[in-house]
């Protein structure tokens, strides 16, 4: 809807409006869901800061089977690397039945999220993907829905192309 009323402010007609989005190709790893014949991802792994990861799990939040949250490192955050890693934490708590972190700053995430009252036996950290990669079949089950996030360094689309395997 706010795409007709952008076109419509630019002076587009209905029928170029139309056309533009029936021709729209949304930015790979972006909230690209793909489904499988098992899960449900949400593939999210291009970029992330704190608000775009707290975003990314309210979506996940809004799914009724059981929710995994496949988080690695947000990069480029220098000082603030913990307490940014934190605040994802307070938004686990909610939104996800199950955490997965990958990387150095993202055990922040899940100590976060322990703290605040997430159930330890739910919280699964690895160094690295290919650490995660060789264990996630293990914690996951049919029919999840599994959100994958991470700074685009991380390159947590393996960990999607895995899964989609």
């Amino acid at each position: 809807m706010a795409a007709i009323l952008v076109g419509k402010s630019l002076g587009l007609s209905m029928n170029e409006i139309k056309s533009g989005l029936k021709n729209f190709k949304a930015t790979k790893m972006r909230l690209d869901i793909v489904k499988t014949d098992k899960f449900t991802i949400i593939n999210d792994a291009y970029n992330a800061s704190p608000d775009s990861m707290k975003a990314a799990l309210k979506i996940l939040g809004r799914y009724k089977n059981r929710r995994v949250a496949v988080l690695g490192d947000m990069f480029e955050m220098g000082t603030h690397a913990e307490y940014g890693h934190r605040l994802v934490g307070e938004s686990v708590i909610n939104n996800t039945d199950v955490l997965l972190t990958i990387g150095n700053d993202s055990n922040f995430i899940g100590k976060e999220a322990e703290k605040l009252g997430f159930n330890k036996e739910n919280i699964h950290h690895f160094d690295t993907k290919e650490d995660a990669i060789n264990e996630i079949n293990n914690l996951l089950k049919d029919e999840d829905v599994i959100l994958v996030k991470a700074s685009r360094g991380m390159k947590l689309e393996k960990i999607v192309e895995y899964l989609n395997k």
